[in-house]
Order: C-alpha cells, then sequence, then structure tokens
C-alpha cells in the first residue's frame, strides 16, 4: 500500500494542475456545441457532472422506467441481469445478492448502491439488503451502473460498481396508481402510490406488501411491507427542498448449514428505515450548491431455543441422539448518519468542477457478534473533486480524486483519470485508469461470534467461537484499466458500447480455519486475514441497443472474462461468459409483447462449493386500455429455465414460474 507521505507529491502536482487549468487557460469557443447533445442520454453517476453517455469517464449502463416495466422484473437486484457482467443469485429466496464479475460471497460488500443520492449500504455486515430495500420497483425511474470502480465519485465500497438509482419525480403525475400481481409458489404484491402538489409542494406517498415461498423443498418464506414518502418544495425559482422518508419490514425463514435438515431454522426480523433532506440552489445545470443530510437505521432480530443432534453435529455415533441446546439471539442493529456539502461550477467553456466534502457517523451493536454489549464506531470524513476539461473540441480530460480519513484505517487517496477522443459527433474512444477500496468491515476487525450450548443429559455446557476479527486487516484494493468506445447512431438509432478493461485486485480480505482452545465444542474458529497476491483478470464487455421506431426495442449485452492469473481460475470465482437478451415489440391497439435471455456459464460463490450456471428465458404479454380516463394494464408473464440450473447452491430446487396481474393509474 502507498502512504499518505508517499503521496504527498501526487497531491500538489494535482491541485497545480487542476488550479492551472482553471484560472490560465484560454477558451475554445467550438468546445460548447460538444456539451448541448439533447438526443444523447445525458448521465450523472461517473463523475457527479451532467454529461453524455459518449463523454462519461467509465463505462456506463443505463436502465430507464419504459424497460424496467417492459421487463417484467418483481424485484430492483433483478434488473440487474440486464447489466454486462452482473451475476445475481439466492442462497435463499429471501436474501438476493448480486456481484459484477463474481468474486463475491452472499454478503457482497464491494459493490455500492445509491438511491436518490444516499448510500444505501448496510455497516452491520456489510453489502446492499437488496430484499430489504425501503424503496418500490414501482418508484423508480432511472438506474445507472457504473461499471468500473468509482470511489473518487462515492467513497470507498464502491468497489467492483456503483448503482444509481432515481426515483420518479412526485410532480411528473398527479393522481393515483395501484398494481397487484400473483403468481405461483404463493408469489403477490400488492402495491398503491398517490402523487399530487399544494402550495409548490410535490409529495408522493407509496406502500406496498409483498410474499412468497421461496423454494418449493425450502421453508425460505418471505414477507415484505414497505412504506415511502418523499416530498418537494420549490422555495423560488433557483432554489428547492426536498424530504424523503422510508421503512421497510421483512422477514425471511434462514437456512444455515446445519447437518440436520431443520435444526435451525428461525425467522429473521429485518427492519431498514430511513430519513432524507436536502436542500439545493441552482442557477442552471452546471451552476448549483447542495446540501444534505441522512439517517439510516438497520436491525435484524432473530431469537430462540435451537436443538442439534449432537452425534450429527460431531459426526460421532456415541453421541446420536443426545440434544445440543442452544439458545440464540441475534438482535443486531447499525445506524448511519451523514452530513454532504457539494457545489458544481462552469469555470469557462472549457473546463467545469464539482467539489464537495462529507461527515459520517457509523455505529455497530449486537452482542451476538461482537460478544459485548458497547456500541462499536466508525468516524469518517472525506473530500472529493472532479473535473472535467477540454483542451480541445474533439477531446476531454476526466479527473476525479477522493480523499478520505476514517478510523478503521489510515488516510486513502483514490483516484480516477479519463481522457476521451471525440472523433465525430457522439462516438468517443475512451483510455481511463480508477482505483477502488474496500474498508474492512467492524465484524472483520472486531467481531467476535460466540454462542454457548448445553446438553442436559451430560450436565455439559459447550462453548463454540464461530468467528473472529482481525484488527491489522488492510483495505481491499482494486485496479482497473479501461479502453472503451461509445457511439450513438441517430440515423440508425443504434447505441453501442464496448469496453477491454484489465482488473487487478490486491490484499483481498479472506477467513481462513484456525485453532482456538477456549472453543470447547470443536476447538476451531474462523479468522480473517489479507490474501498475499493480486488476484488478475481482463473483461470484454459489448452492450448495444437498437430501436429502429417508437413500437420496436432490442437490446443486447455481453461480458467474456479472461487471461486469469493461476489462484483465480482455480477458484472459479467468475463465469468466463454472461449474455443478456432483450426484445419487445408493441401495437397501436395496446398490445405489447416483450422476451429476455438470461445466460452465465459454469461459476462459484466465494462462500459455497457448489457450482452455479444459469440459462433463464422470460416471456411477458400485456395489453393497455383506457377506461374512463384511466390507464389499466393487464399482463401475463413467466419464468422458463431450459437445462441444467443451479442458483448459488445445488439444494435451491429451481422451478418454471407463472405470474399475472393489473395496474391502474388514473
Amino acid at each position: 500500500m502507498v502512504t499518505l507521505n508517499h503521496r504527498t507529491s501526487i497531491i500538489g502536482v494535482l491541485l497545480t494542475w487542476w488550479l492551472c487549468l482553471a484560472a490560465g487557460t484560454p477558451a475554445i469557443s467550438q468546445t460548447q456545441s460538444w456539451y448541448e447533445q439533447d438526443d444523447v442520454s445525458v448521465v450523472i453517476s461517473p463523475s457527479r457532472l451532467r454529461q453524455p453517455i459518449t463523454e462519461a469517464p467509465t463505462a456506463i449502463t443505463v436502465l430507464d422506467r419504459e424497460l424496467i416495466e417492459q421487463s417484467g422484473a418483481t424485484s430492483i437486484v433483478d434488473l440487474l441481469l440486464l447489466v454486462p457482467g452482473f451475476q445475481v443469485s439466492r442462497l435463499l429466496h429471501g436474501y438476493p445478492v448480486a456481484t459484477y464479475h463474481g468474486q463475491s460471497t452472499r454478503f457482497n460488500p464491494q459493490i455500492q448502491l445509491i438511491i436518490d443520492g444516499r448510500p444505501a449500504y448496510i455497516p452491520l455486515y456489510g453489502g446492499i439488503p437488496w430484499g430489504d430495500l425501503p424503496i418500490s420497483l414501482s418508484d423508480v425511474e432511472r438506474i445507472e451502473v457504473v461499471r468500473s470502480p468509482n470511489a473518487a465519485t462515492f467513497g470507498p465500497n464502491s468497489y467492483f460498481a456503483v448503482i444509481s438509482i432515481t426515483t420518479t419525480p412526485a410532480a411528473s403525475h398527479r393522481g393515483w396508481i395501484v398494481k397487484t400481481e400473483a403468481g405461483g409458489n404463493e408469489f403477490g404484491k400488492a402495491t398503491i402510490s398517490g402523487s399530487g402538489s399544494k402550495d409548490n409542494i410535490d409529495y408522493r406517498i407509496t406502500a406496498e406488501a409483498a410474499h412468497s415461498e421461496g423454494y418449493d423443498n425450502l421453508p425460505d418464506t418471505e414477507r415484505d411491507k414497505r412504506a415511502t414518502l418523499y416530498s418537494s418544495w420549490q422555495i423560488n425559482n433557483s432554489e428547492k427542498l426536498e424530504f424523503d422518508a422510508g421503512f421497510t419490514r421483512s422477514g425471511y425463514i434462514e437456512l444455515n448449514n446445519v447437518v440436520t435438515t431443520g435444526d435451525l431454522t428461525p425467522y429473521r426480523d429485518i427492519r431498514n428505515g430511513f430519513t432524507r433532506i436536502n436542500w439545493e440552489r441552482a442557477s442552471s445545470s452546471e451552476s448549483s450548491d447542495s446540501l444534505s443530510y441522512h439517517y439510516s437505521r438497520f436491525s435484524m432480530n432473530e431469537t430462540g431455543l435451537f436443538l442439534y443432534d449432537l452425534g450429527e453435529t460431531l459426526r460421532d455415533p456415541q453421541f446420536s441422539g443426545i440434544n445440543l441446546e442452544v439458545p440464540l439471539n441475534r438482535y443486531a442493529v447499525s445506524a448511519r448518519h451523514e452530513i454532504e456539502f457539494e457545489r458544481t461550477r462552469r469555470l469557462n467553456n472549457n473546463h467545469r468542477i464539482n467539489t464537495g466534502a462529507a461527515l459520517r457517523y457509523d455505529s455497530v451493536k449486537g452482542a451476538y457478534l461482537f460478544n459485548d454489549t458497547r456500541q462499536h464506531e466508525i468516524y469518517t470524513g472525506r473530500a472529493f473533486f472532479n473535473s472535467e476539461y477540454a483542451p480541445h473540441p474533439k477531446f476531454l480530460l476526466n479527473t476525479g480524486l477522493m480523499f478520505e480519513n476514517n478510523t478503521i484505517r489510515d488516510s486513502t487517496l483514490l483516484p480516477r483519470f479519463a481522457a476521451i477522443y471525440r472523433y465525430q459527433p457522439n462516438r468517443s474512444f475512451r483510455l481511463s485508469y480508477s482505483r477502488g477500496e474496500r474498508t474492512p468491515l467492524l465484524l472483520e476487525t472486531e467481531g467476535n461470534v460466540t454462542t454457548t450450548g448445553n446438553v442436559p443429559a451430560l450436565a455439559l455446557s459447550l462453548t463454540d467461537t464461530a468467528l473472529i476479527g482481525s484488527p491489522g486487516l488492510q483495505p481491499e484494493t482494486i485496479d482497473v484499466y479501461e479502453l472503451g468506445y461509445t457511439a450513438v447512431l441517430r440515423k440508425t438509432d443504434l447505441t453501442f458500447d464496448a469496453k477491454i478493461a484489465r482488473q487487478i485486485v490486491s490484499n483481498k480480505i479472506y477467513n481462513f480455519a484456525a485453532e482456538l482452545p477456549s472453543d470447547t465444542f470443536d476447538g476451531a474458529v474462523r479468522q480473517y486475514d489479507n490474501e498475499d497476491f493480486s488476484a488478475k483478470m481482463t473483461n470484454l464487455e459489448l452492450q448495444i441497443e437498437f430501436n429502429p421506431n417508437q413500437n420496436i426495442r432490442l437490446r443486447g449485452a455481453y461480458s467474456y472474462s479472461f487471461e486469469f492469473d493461476t489462484a483465480l481460475a482455480a477458484r472459479m470465482l467468475t463465469p468466463e461468459h454472461t449474455l443478456s437478451l432483450f426484445g419487445s415489440v408493441r401495437n397501436d391497439n395496446g398490445f405489447s409483447m416483450s422476451a429476455e435471455y438470461y445466460h452465465s456459464s459454469d461459476w462459484i460463490w466465494d462462500d459455497v462449493a457448489d457450482t452455479s450456471r444459469m440459462n433463464r428465458l422470460d416471456l411477458r404479454l400485456a395489453r393497455s386500455f383506457d377506461i374512463g380516463g384511466a390507464d389499466f394494464n393487464i399482463f401475463f408473464q413467466t419464468q422458463q429455465f431450459p437445462g441444467k440450473n443451479v442458483d448459488y447452491v445445488e439444494r435451491n430446487k429451481i422451478k418454471n414460474t407463472y405470474s399475472a396481474g393489473f395496474s391502474l393509474n388514473w
């Protein structure tokens, strides 16, 4: 790792370069026209600066509202299958997980999720609670997926990729939307949302309930209830104040790796809520200030007295039929407070910048996780700088830098550099470098997962320590070198994106088995350490969309991973091939049809031994009506799984599913 002292000269050079660009560069009048590309999709997630996708410093995928509806997805996480290189699985039905180019466990702490500017990453165990998000799929207007580390923009844990969700503006709709759907395996979901305005205040409120019995062969029942509120007050022509809040309560059956099926099947109760206040003053799209505060709280509760067969657990027949009683109290809670200031300015025709700073306080508490009752805390401060400079009408230099200091590790600098050559309007080549970092979790540095069980028949008490944290852990780092090409061909209504990237992961955190004399159950414990080798691979990604007219939409995404280092190839942690194909067609009579095909070649999640693979075909048929001025839509859809499919582990028995529903918008 490069220390802060070694980076001092780099900081000086970068700051001097930025200041010189800001103060002394002559304007080039032709440059402005390159930014005024109204017919090209505009993104903001790569650098916090509004820019056409052809000028973004990293590869990006945009999923708009029309695509979300036509896909027939029943959850937000399933939409990521449309993105090149993404994998989505479920160790349990109630706990989905997503990753980008594999190398992940069920608690994936290497992807960042941003919802309306608020990070949804959970400090309790790391990762994103995809099944417990306090947001309804019906409120999602747009998803931008940055397919590269973006720590320079959003900080550590923006590691493999960053997913940014924008919800539908309340002002875009007045009235009510009701939607319900149901299908096989007792799946059902009902949503109601209402929007309106009064005295320059727009508002939206949404409530939703869902349930599913999960896999047929497992007791993985899932229940979800959520509610959200969004309001926006337009104070004057340039200032607005936003307030939103959300809460979800969900639960599912948790299955642990025990020898006898049914030994441990408690119901895990999850609660996840947030509030956010955001003030913004904008004189234009390129001159704005904002100040935001958000609070989030996540808790899980799982209690009960559970029985093991001691003979089965110890794999010793002489103890067969003797019960081991384990009282569990897995209540744990994490909270986050964060305040952030951000400023965007255009310095001249050729140069614009985005700067900001933030303070964050994270706390985690749970006797089960730490074997104590105290509150474990992380204090974080960070500052960020993004710059876009055009030295010539056909060239762009995009630079980002994040400085962060927290109480887990020393200060760190996370850079991003990109040179973009716009050889024709709406067509560009991109050469970039970006670094990401994953800060060790409190569980990994301070955890102590210890339980005590009793054997009444033998008047014996046993202590089992499953995991102990390692205070000296270093952050994981990832460096990505990328060559990309993006073209938006309006004459043929074709959008094409290609990239080839070399990825190097260092200091990967893993857990290993060690001896622990105080463990009277099996004498073994899991501990954490950093791997002493770098995991390297190359990724080729292609993304294409074709819209020959307003009634037809075709889309394809493909990823090929190769040139693995020996250790990574042997563990099969990344699928070589992933593919998604999408097509939709509609007519003037209100009928629409869509189909998607998803494929992932063999690979293994990092916390199991089973080989995953996927071949999935989704079909959807819908019809829209106008009833008394209200829009009424009915739909039928199915998921088919041809061939042999394994979802995370072999035990999960996948079957074809069917569902139908309707929505009413008035």
